[in-house]
């Protein structure tokens, strides 16, 4: 059996092409093959696609809760994420990440926190319910 593309050469590979209108079989010598081959590769969908995380919608407002350098929790509320930004990189450098997070308050003016710092947000004028537990002691012998 000859290439199907070139006609000249045998056809030593054989590609089989799964659609939901049937399969299809082609076959191509090995030079022609290559191209074919990665296009195929290229375009075949992953068997087993990722599982995407879950988006957060940033078009949504959120209380924001933050941690201050002393250690207290801060609460912006009913804020809204308008976009990242890094302070002076280093020259010539790049960052891999931005270091601050925009948010807009409730009066309209914006704010940079550290992304660090942030700890929590939630739907503005969500309750928190959460236990806190007390680190365990060791038992004294």
């Amino acid at each position: 059996m000859l290439c199907e593309k070139c006609q000249e050469k045998p056809a030593t590979v054989h590609i089989t092409r799964k659609s939901p209108s049937g399969e299809s079989v082609h076959h191509f010598c090995e030079a022609c093959a290559k191209p074919t081959l990665r296009t195929e590769i290229a375009m075949s969908p992953n068997p087993n696609p990722p599982e995407s995380e879950p988006q957060i919608n940033t078009a949504k407002r959120y209380d924001v809760y933050c941690m201050e350098p002393r250690g207290e929790i801060v609460v912006y509320r009913n804020a809204l994420f308008k976009g990242a930004a890094t302070l002076l990189p280093p020259p010539g450098g790049r960052m891999h990440y931005p270091g601050y997070i925009e948010l807009e308050q409730a009066n309209g003016q914006s704010i940079f926190v550290p992304r660090s710092h942030i700890v929590r947000f939630c739907e503005p004028g969500t309750t928190l319910v959460g236990e806190r537990l007390e680190p365990q002691k060791p038992n004294a012998r």
